[in-house]
């Protein structure tokens, strides 16, 4: 038996479920002095999206729309892999490969951009998540997303293995 056993875990979560926990992992690390209990509960499966090792975020605009007029038509997103870890106690997961990809769609659901360039999906050309109508909402928020959980991860050494191997 090899003393690396990661325990992967995969399933589709939703984009919804995603900003949730990124946004949960943004208020953690905000967050100054120790936790208690209930707080390292509602902390629990944020998701950490730069640990120490990402590399600096690198998608251009473009990028970001392609990815987001990609899920708004369905088609399917590279897998996301995320390692499970301790951030102040919290459970909490790291994001080993899909920074960017996560990144761009908490960036387009916070409209911190707008929709430019479009090739399938013109009709919403210059719009951000606000000015989306209410079924389009839906169906970004409610898009899933394969994602890899790599449970029992051995340390940061074996995380950092992971990436370098996914890059």
């Amino acid at each position: 038996m090899s003393e690396y056993r990661i325990n992967p875990e995969t399933e589709n979560v939703s984009v919804q479920v995603l900003m949730d926990r990124i946004n949960k992992g943004y208020k953690l690390q905000e967050t100054e002095g120790e936790l208690n209990d209930d707080q390292i509960l509602e902390y629990n499966q944020a998701i950490i999206l730069a640990p120490d090792y990402q590399r600096e975020y690198r998608f251009t605009l473009e990028d970001e729309v392609k990815l987001i007029e990609s899920v708004l038509v369905g088609i399917p997103i590279p897998p996301i892999f995320l390692a499970t870890d301790r951030y102040k106690k919290a459970r909490v997961t790291n994001v080993v490969d899909g920074q960017h990809r996560l990144r761009a769609l908490y960036r387009f659901y916070n409209n911190i951009f707008r929709l430019t360039g479009l090739t399938l999906l013109d009709g919403l050309e210059g719009r951000d998540f606000n000015n989306l109508d209410i079924n389009q909402k839906s169906d970004f928020v409610d898009a899933k997303l394969l994602t890899t959980i790599f449970k029992d991860f051995p340390g940061i050494k074996f995380e950092l293995e992971i990436f370098n191997r996914c890059n």
